[in-house]
């Protein structure tokens, strides 16, 4: 695979779910939201560092994290520098979690022509107020998810789905960085699983993206645990994997 295709897509998918703040610490990207998803709050080793002791270096990440409120957490892709891992089995960091696949595909093609309501820029409150009670969230992850929306600056859309009741039952999101289309936040009302809507919301972010013209290929990140959606994205075409990555954390109280 394309070492150029995968740090397309590690950028991608890093800028399409924004962390409200971050810093650089030697070669590694520290993201803070408030606990709001691990993707968001967590060390991302981009590049080997050159400055500073592994060990040193994760320690500073604990306390920056601790200083935050937010357990520390490391989310770590095949390319992150040799003896990370065992610079946070040193310092007490429990085993790896949440294995994570990157897929893509391109998108000389969509998979047909779909009917979803599709918003381009800010969602609306309707898409917003759904993905709550979908998620079944509470006001502190209702509000961090706002938070990170709100820090997005790349080319948007959000698509939604409607069950027999009008209301929208299925929801996806999608981001366009350097020419790949991420797909986010993809949520299914639990009682009209089944019936294919998630592929309906996915597919019409697909043709968005194909029809902006600036636009060669499509990643989206599934846990490898999660069968069904990774049936769902198998459908939609996804069947390259780029890379996986997993996540280690150190309770804040270790």
């Amino acid at each position: 695979m394309s070492q150029d295709l995968i740090m397309r897509a590690e950028e991608a998918t890093l800028n399409a779910w924004p962390a409200p703040s971050q810093i650089l610490l030697d070669g590694w990207v520290l993201r803070f939201a408030d606990g709001h998803t691990k993707r968001a709050n967590s060390v991302n080793p981009i590049r080997a560092g050159v400055r500073r002791d592994l060990r040193d270096k994760v320690r500073a990440c604990d306390a920056l994290f601790l200083k935050n409120g937010i357990e520390p957490c490391f989310r770590l892709p095949p390319f992150a520098e040799a003896g990370v891992e065992d610079a946070l089995d040193a310092e007490g960091y429990g085993p790896a979690h949440d294995v994570t696949r990157v897929v893509w595909r391109p998108l000389d093609a969509t998979p047909g022509a779909w009917d979803a309501d599709l918003v381009e820029g800010p969602p609306t409150d309707e898409w917003l107020d759904a993905k709550d009670r979908l998620q079944q969230d509470g006001p502190v992850e209702a509000a961090g998810r706002r938070r990170i929306l709100q820090g997005a600056v790349l080319p948007g859309a959000f698509a939604g789905v409607r069950g027999e009741d009008g209301q929208l039952a299925s929801l996806a999101y999608g981001a366009v960085s350097d020419g790949m289309l991420v797909l986010n936040m993809v949520v299914t009302d639990a009682a009209q699983r089944g019936r294919r809507l998630a592929e309906r919301a996915c597919g019409a972010l697909l043709a968005w993206g194909q029809a902006r013209g600036d636009v060669d290929g499509a990643c989206l990140q599934v846990v490898a645990a999660n069968d069904s959606g990774n049936a769902l994205y198998r459908r939609l075409g996804f069947d390259t994997e780029l890379y996986r990555y997993h996540y280690r954390t150190r309770p804040a109280a270790a």
